[in-house]
């Protein structure tokens, strides 16, 4: 039996955005720089909050900092 494909872990609350042009919409390996979008929910306003990012890290960071407020 061969192995199970190897998948990268996602952090929780952020999704890759990839651009409209980007290989990785056809199924092929991405050839663009994708932002990040972190999501956290806001119980006050009854909502999910979510804002895009450059980097992974940034996006992270917010949303450590959205879930502790």
């Amino acid at each position: 039996m061969g192995e199970a494909p190897r998948r990268r872990n996602r952090p929780e609350g952020i999704v890759v955005r990839h651009q409209q042009h980007c290989a990785n919409r056809s199924g092929a390996l991405c050839d663009c720089r994708p932002s990040y979008q972190a999501q956290v929910w806001s119980a006050r306003d009854r909502k999910p909050i979510r804002k895009t990012f450059k980097t992974i890290a940034d996006a992270r960071a917010w949303r450590a900092e959205a879930k502790v407020r």
